[in-house]
């Protein structure tokens, strides 16, 4: 009998020992280590199993989410990009279109100025008629 509780508290304890083990390296991020099952009686071996499994899951999504952060990552740098690509062309249009503006004054300037001399010539013309006639 005693033998027997010897070897029940010692699975026990082997059992304890990898859960523990296992704990401690999914709180520091080790998820690809297996647990032992070397020894351990084969009526806790369900038990190791199913906490590996558990491991490979959190790793699995650990990676995604890593690689969905990455990819978040490479979106927002992109749009930063295009952002500041988009940002030069609208001061490239806005100083077009200060250019544009000014010919466009200085083009009605000179209309008017035409205007003005044509209007002068005009009057001269019908000075000029008058002391003829």
């Amino acid at each position: 009998m005693a033998l027997i509780t010897y070897r029940i508290g010692y699975s026990i304890s082997s059992v304890k020992k990898e859960i523990s083990n296992a704990t401690k390296n999914i709180i520091e991020g080790k998820l690809n280590i297996s647990t032992q099952k070397k020894g351990i009686d084969p009526e806790f071996l369900p038990i190791l199993n199913d906490l590996d499994h558990i491991t490979g899951s959190i790793a699995g999504i650990v990676s995604e989410v890593r690689n969905t952060a990455e990819s978040i990552n490479e979106m927002a740098f992109n749009l930063n990009e295009t952002f500041e690509k988009l940002s030069g062309k609208l001061q490239e249009q806005a100083s077009s279109t200060d250019s544009i503006s000014s010919s466009i004054e200085e083009i009605t300037a000179s209309i008017e100025q035409n205007s003005e001399n044509t209007d002068n010539t005009k009057n001269i013309a019908l000075e000029v008629v008058k002391s003829i006639e």
